[in-house]
């Protein structure tokens, strides 16, 4: 989290342990609950009373049953991070906070965004606004840098993965394409490491930890320990939960392991690029975000495929959090008398940020009378300007038709199988138009997503 303070520059708030960073993970224990770095060190001891990377299941029918029988929602659960937040941020402060911008990853959907902004209101915030994880970043680079050009942010996180590309133009922003994996992030190369140790560890002739919880936690711990370790060694050494077996692992080991992974996101980023009409020559900077990218792996495969080196300028774990508050400092409170200010002390005025829908939108049609057929047809392409709007003509398909049932959907694929139905509603028509009368279906997009 963080704000601008009184100079104008935009600074980290330290949590009330004295942290920078709060992890999003959370203890039910009993009637309390608990957020953060109290409730990782409870992971290994109490596994089942422990949730993390709920991020992964906003906008789901997924819920957390505790042991009292209780079950708590993502939005909910959401909503127990954020309340920390809101009160280590008004501590440290010394004022409440009563609003915020809130990032998300830029591949999230309408469910996902609308769960999000539902969380923040169960936590008591007034959310000013919704803005994609890797804009804020590189409103962060941009603004605070004075750096201009074509960038690549290149967003892995602990859950999630995000490519956008975006041209930056003094004080104007304007994002060409988002795309991304909200299932694919630092916690799948932990879950591979992890099996790869767990295997030589029963062949040592120790406990198969899969499929016991706590023995499970214990070896994530020496996992991510491992992992960590990884980043400036060449070596490390993962233990067994009993402490008897113990297995070292190099970083060659780590990378040919993870090494699907990585593809997987260097797939998605190549298709970003591709969509944006860019090529890896074209750009003047990759921006590493999200603290996943320390991985050496990462650094050198984006120095393959760019022949640079990939941008470490901003703290890959705060830069979205600095971003986000150089954006409430400029949109959320405009006509505020809020000074802001770059590095070089260039006071900021007047920003432009153009961002993209991530997702096409579209509705179910009728491709076969006959046999009842259905596809889905776009009608609001991904990658179209925000605030977006867009039209498309259909046509009824018998005469003297009474309703057209309007189903939504968010997704790319013609198949309704492969896509996300956001929601239906029946439209009453007069009843007197013939067979292929005209309607017109207009889809609006706000900034908000």
């Amino acid at each position: 989290m963080a704000y601008v303070n009184e100079y104008g520059r935009p600074e980290v708030i330290i949590n009330s342990q004295g942290g920078r960073i709060t992890p999003s993970v959370v203890l039910f224990d009993d009637a309390e609950v608990v957020v953060g770095d109290d409730a990782v060190n409870s992971l290994s001891v109490r596994p089942l009373d422990v949730v993390r990377e709920v991020k992964r299941h906003m906008g789901s029918q997924w819920t957390h049953t505790t042991a009292e029988g209780k079950a708590y929602t993502p939005e909910e659960i959401s909503a127990f991070v954020l309340k920390r937040l809101k009160q280590d941020a008004s501590q440290q402060l010394g004022q409440e906070v009563t609003k915020a911008v809130i990032t998300v990853p830029a591949y999230f959907d309408d469910a996902r965004r609308r769960a999000t902004q539902d969380a923040g209101r169960i936590a008591g915030l007034d959310v000013v606004s919704i803005i994609n994880e890797p804009t804020a970043a590189a409103l962060a680079y941009g603004l605070d840098r004075g750096q201009n050009g074509t960038v690549l942010v290149f967003d892995l996180g602990g859950g999630t993965f995000d490519a956008t590309v975006m041209r930056i133009n003094d004080q104007h922003l304007e994002v060409l394409f988002s795309g991304g994996d909200s299932q694919l992030g630092g916690l799948d190369w932990d879950n591979a490491l992890m099996s790869y140790a767990n295997e030589a560890m029963v062949g040592q002739g120790g406990m198969d930890s899969i499929g016991n919880p706590s023995l499970l936690e214990k070896l994530r711990e020496s996992v991510r320990q491992a992992k960590h370790t990884l980043t400036n060694n060449e070596t490390a050494t993962i233990r067994s939960p009993s402490g008897v077996q113990k297995v070292k692992v190099s970083r060659e080991d780590f990378d040919r392991i993870t090494e699907n992974l990585l593809e997987r996101a260097v797939m998605k980023t190549e298709e970003v690029l591709d969509r944006a009409g860019v090529d890896w020559k074209a750009l003047d900077k990759v921006l590493l975000v999200g603290g996943s990218t320390r991985m050496p792996a990462v650094k050198n495969r984006l120095r393959e495929l760019w022949g640079r080196e990939p941008s470490i300028d901003l703290n890959p774990d705060e830069s979205v959090a600095m971003g986000a508050a150089l954006f409430a400092a400029l949109s959320a409170h405009s006509g505020e008398s809020i000074p802001v200010v770059t590095a070089g002390g260039q006071r900021l005025q007047g920003v432009v940020i153009e961002d993209v829908t991530a997702h096409s939108l579209g509705v179910e049609i009728l491709t076969d009378l006959r046999s009842g057929q259905m596809k889905n047809a776009i009608v609001l392409p991904a990658g179209s300007k925000i605030p977006a709007r867009a039209s498309q003509v259909f046509y009824t398909t018998v005469n003297r038709q009474a309703e057209f049932e309007c189903v939504v959907y968010v997704g790319e694929e013609e198949n309704i199988e492969w896509v996300k139905e956001v929601g239906k509603g029946t439209i009453k028509l007069p009843g007197t138009y013939p067979a292929e009368a005209p309607m017109e279906i207009t889809f609006e997009y706000d900034s908000e997503g």
